[in-house]
């Protein structure tokens, strides 16, 4: 019972640091920074 409770937790946890503007952004500017690279290159 005690571990599904800290499973749980953690998925909540791990959700909301997803749901987070501040973690798209960055993944927003990682994925664009690859693009313009790509981008540069050809």
């Amino acid at each position: 019972m005690v571990l599904i409770q800290k499973t749980s937790k953690q998925f909540s946890k791990n959700s909301s640091f997803f749901k987070t503007p501040k973690t798209i952004y960055l993944i927003y500017n990682v994925f664009s920074l690859k693009y313009n690279y790509y981008n540069v290159r050809v």
